[in-house]
């Protein structure tokens, strides 16, 4: 929180419109959720769809790639296949980490003195300030057409405007 100073240059533009404001912020960066890669298919005859599959090499890829390429193919989806009837696969839990995200939310106050102790405050708000586009864990069913792909992204910006009257 950073309560700007009062302005006393530029008589009552100063000291009306440009004085009185608050600013707040809350940032947030994450490194990514872990996430499961499953079967879609009951291969262990536990009456479960969410077996894993077998591992056969390493599904990384280089996080050095055009957000584009990894929206397409977030991790190598060549190395999972469905484990056989009866088996569990070997596949670890949260065996990959999904994209990192990063948050912004900054908001404005003014305060204005209407009497001694009547007060109304301006509220702005805004959520994910830069607008960043973060996107959600890419798509881990293997028996899925969208196997490996992200979706989906977290929220857009959202601004919202309110005024509170204190007495």
């Amino acid at each position: 929180m950073w309560e700007i100073p009062e302005i006393r240059r530029w008589g009552r533009i100063g000291r009306h419109v440009l004085s009185g404001w608050q600013l707040n912020g809350i940032t947030r960066f994450d490194s990514g959720s872990p996430f499961n890669i499953v079967s879609g298919r009951d291969t262990n005859l536990d009456g479960s769809s969410n077996d894993r599959p077998n591992l056969t090499g390493n599904p990384r890829l280089s996080e050095d790639r055009p957000r584009d390429e990894r929206i397409a193919g977030y991790f190598n989806t060549a190395v999972f296949v469905a484990a056989p009837d009866g088996f569990a696969g070997n596949a670890g839990r949260n065996l990959l980490y999904g994209p990192g995200s990063m948050s912004w939310t900054v908001s404005f106050f003014k305060t204005l003195r209407l009497r001694e102790r009547r007060r109304l405050q301006f509220r702005s708000e805004f959520f994910n300030f830069f607008n960043q586009v973060n996107l959600n864990n890419p798509n881990s069913t293997l028996n899925s057409a969208n196997f490996g792909r992200i979706l989906s992204a977290g929220q857009a910006r959202v601004i919202q405007f309110g005024l509170k009257y204190g007495f």
